[in-house]
């Protein structure tokens, strides 16, 4: 593992952690449930993070993870943690999904392979260390 990939893992984490929490305490919700999750599968990480907080309408996948794009307005953010989340899991090789429930559950699936190859495939890639990530936090 490079040592970019700590601070790109780091960025994912943190961003989708912060998100379960501040948008938690703007639901009117009286029991939080911030549940994160971590496995090793084969040579692959999967993280879930799951949170009850105000949810995400039905919202394109897509457009939720553009820069600037918010799940709502109440929501108070610059629209810019779920950008750099993708982005990082990007250059890890790997990929983000997101689910929602009617219940206001919000689940987000991040995937990648720890040897640098992306999807499960066999090439290793070498990247550059990636300072622009850093400087937006």
């Amino acid at each position: 593992m490079f040592q970019s990939d700590k601070e790109l893992i780091r960025i994912i984490l943190e961003n989708l952690i912060d998100n379960a929490i501040k948008f938690y305490n703007d639901s009117e919700r009286i029991n939080p449930i911030v549940d994160i999750r971590v496995e090793l599968e084969d040579s692959h990480v999967k993280i879930r993070v799951i949170d009850n907080g105000i949810g995400i309408s039905q919202v394109n996948p897509d457009k939720i993870f553009q820069m600037f794009s918010r799940a709502s307005e109440r929501s108070g953010t610059g629209g810019i943690g779920l950008y750099l989340t993708k982005t990082a899991t990007e250059k890890l090789g790997g990929t983000i999904d997101l689910r929602t429930t009617p219940e206001g559950f919000t689940e987000f699936f991040v995937k990648f392979s720890l040897n640098g190859t992306g999807n499960g495939s066999s090439s290793q890639t070498q990247r550059e260390p990636d300072t622009e990530l850093t400087k937006a936090n």
